[in-house]
């Protein structure tokens, strides 16, 4: 069977019963800090470093129509991240505090809204999987993956997968790893009472309950 790799919830809040699938979920605190020191950092995205460009150029073409009309808030967002200046040189000129609640508004929005909207969390062929299990609790989560697959006791698989272990793609210098010191819970190095007054502004009342953030 072919896999396919979807980054955007938003527009790919599908099921078929012929398919099984694996949604990674991060707390979205975490990703609202990762996305602020990427995006300030290290991110050479063209969407990020130039001024009027649009988020989504490179995936919209591969959206299905109608979640395109469906989401035409998203897409609009998209095209105003790096309007008069690029979103990187903006976060840049930002206070920390006011970078991550601009990162909060916007690219870290779309990403947290699809996590949350995302209709079949509870199907029997859908696999949810926290992102913090696979850095802190490697063997038994890929295990879980395997299960889910009918593919257990694969030990060649089992091998192959040594290599996405936190501490194997830091040795690499993986461009997008941020917590290069693989703290837990790290949001908490920048969170301010501000920013927890946005956030609980911004997003829904319930976001990290149902994503089983809520003890985090």
């Amino acid at each position: 069977k072919a896999v396919f790799r979807r980054t955007h919830l938003n527009f790919w809040n599908l099921n078929s019963d012929k398919d099984k699938y694996i949604v990674f979920i991060r707390d979205p605190r975490e990703i609202i800090i990762s996305g602020y020191l990427y995006h300030k950092n290290q991110c050479t995205e063209n969407w990020c470093i130039n001024r009027n460009s649009d988020y989504f150029e490179e995936w919209e073409h591969l959206f299905p129509k109608k979640s395109r009309i469906e989401n035409e808030n998203f897409l609009k967002l998209g095209k105003n991240f790096s309007h008069k200046q690029s979103y990187k040189e903006k976060l840049n000129k930002l206070s920390v505090e006011d970078g991550i609640i601009y990162e909060m508004q916007n690219v870290a929005y779309i990403t947290i809204m699809g996590m949350y909207n995302f209709k079949f969390y509870k199907n029997k062929n859908v696999l949810k999987i926290i992102n913090e299990d696979i850095i802190f609790n490697f063997d038994e989560t890929i295990n879980k993956i395997l299960n889910f697959f009918d593919m257990r006791n694969n030990e060649e698989i089992i091998e192959k997968c040594q290599n996405l272990r936190i501490e194997n793609i830091i040795k690499e210098k993986r461009n997008h790893i941020t917590n290069l010191e693989v703290k837990k819970s790290r949001y908490k190095i920048y969170w301010s009472d501000r920013i927890q007054k946005k956030f609980e502004e911004i997003y829904p009342n319930d976001l990290l309950t149902k994503l089983n953030f809520h003890d985090y």
